[in-house]
């Protein structure tokens, strides 16, 4: 009688699922490009082990994985490829890990327990032995006898798993030989020999991966609807994550496997243009939040002024940005823009009455404080002179200025209050002229009288 179980990954997927949402889409799709990644499978390993031993606890579930793995490698076993792809894989992977001495004695040490339990038991030996050797000469010979086999079994599966009373029956007896088989350590070891062979050559098939992955897809999405196993799995990651957080080796170990695949990552041109528009696009979404903006405003704010404490970081700073503009410069492309673009600037400025006010009281202080300093009015004055000395020079300049004084002088003349001060100014300058005159006509008559 062909073996009966439960195969639940090939049964149609019901269209009663519900439509999944775009977070749901865009996290399938985050998945798939982890599992992309060839060193996904080593970070997931711990994970994967986690997940495992609380499946294990579901006897329901056991029960059904046991019974799938038993038909996935029937099924596998046949392919002889696969068998050598295998154990090339195996092969080099094995090199791998014998270089490490404490795996190596750990491994040594388990070979021997797990030897020295088996070779006590001679009669085990030689009936597995036989039975073995018959089983494989008779099948090997015969391979249309495989393929009816496998035909009939599925066949008979199929129309058992209908049978409510027959699912009930067969899952009592697993139930009890699982109890029976979980007590043999031997049995356990072997076990799990074959699991980690069988998964090994399951995993090259691309067709399987991708049925796979689909229904473990679908099966997630429709627990992710249940409440109660969203907050029972959260509560799980949370205690877990604690956890590991504490072991100091495994965070350095996975800053390592992060570093390592971040280079990696960023070699792929396709990769980086497709980050950085995800990037930009939830740059753009998250700036139209109010609050978003001024949280990170506040951080930028914090975070410069602990930066601009820092004597050195201000020194490099200020020679990159001098290097830059110097090899700017040098463009006279850029030249020309930014020129066109101070010149629309300033014009922009000018229209602003409130610029424009604000300017003149800046321009207002900065020339009272300056008139203040007596080594810059030197200076002024010296350019001044310096200046009037060159003007002056020149005929051309000196005819504009008599014609400008000239016509000042002319309005001048018009307002009263002004030729008034004139006139004082005048009779002053005379009288003064003439005590003049008077003092040299008397020392001039003295000399004569002499």
């Amino acid at each position: 009688m062909p073996d009966s179980g439960h195969y639940d990954f090939l049964k149609p997927i019901s269209s009663s699922i519900t439509v999944p949402t775009c977070r749901q889409q865009c996290k399938r799709e985050w998945i798939q490009k982890k599992r992309a990644d060839p060193n996904f499978k080593q970070n997931e390993k711990e994970t994967d082990l986690i997940r495992k031993k609380r499946k294990r606890c579901d006897e329901e579930n056991k029960a059904q994985e046991q019974q799938a793995d038993l038909f996935r490698k029937r099924a596998k076993r046949i392919d002889e490829t696969y068998k050598a792809n295998e154990q090339q894989k195996d092969l080099i992977r094995k090199k791998t890990i014998r270089r490490d001495k404490q795996y190596k004695a750990k491994e040594q040490q388990k070979d021997v327990i797990r030897k020295k339990a088996v070779r006590t038991d001679k009669q085990y030996k030689a009936t597995e032995q036989q039975r073995d050797v018959i089983r494989k000469k008779t099948v090997r010979l015969d391979k249309k006898y495989k393929t009816t086999e496998q035909q009939n079994q599925a066949m008979y599966k199929i129309t058992m798993r209908l049978d409510k009373q027959y699912k009930a029956t067969e899952q009592q007896k697993d139930v009890i030989r699982k109890k029976a088989v979980r007590t043999d350590k031997q049995y356990k070891a072997t076990e799990q020999q074959r699991d980690v062979i069988r998964k090994k050559t399951v995993r090259l098939d691309k067709k399987y991966k991708t049925t796979e992955q689909q229904n473990q897809a679908m099966y997630k999405i429709t627990m992710r609807l249940d409440k109660q196993y969203k907050a029972t799995e959260q509560q799980k990651d949370v205690i877990r994550k604690k956890a590991v957080r504490t072991d100091k080796q495994y965070k350095a170990t996975e800053q390592q496997k992060d570093v390592i695949r971040k280079r990696a990552v960023r070699l792929d041109k396709g990769y980086k243009t497709t980050e950085q528009q995800n990037q930009a696009m939830y740059k753009i979404t998250m700036r139209l939040d109010k609050q978003y903006k001024a949280t990170e405003q506040q951080k930028d704010v914090i975070r410069k002024k602990a930066v601009r404490t820092d004597k050195q970081y201000k020194a490099t700073e200020q020679q990159k940005d001098v290097i830059r503009k110097r090899a700017v410069r040098l463009d006279k492309g850029y030249k020309t823009k930014e020129q066109q673009k101070d010149v629309i600037r300033k014009k922009n400025r000018r229209l602003d009455e409130t610029y424009i006010c604000t300017e003149k009281i800046r321009n207002a202080l900065f020339k009272k404080n300056r008139r203040i300093d007596a080594h810059y009015k030197q200076k002024e004055r010296l350019k001044n002179k310096i200046s009037k000395s060159k003007k002056r020079l020149n005929v051309f300049h000196r005819l504009k200025e008599k014609a400008a004084n000239a016509t000042t002088m002319r309005k001048s003349r018009l307002n009263i209050a002004y030729r008034e001060k004139e006139k004082k100014l005048d009779g002053i300058i005379y009288y003064e002229y003439l005590d003049k005159l008077c003092i040299t006509n008397y020392t001039l008559m003295k000399r004569l009288v002499k």
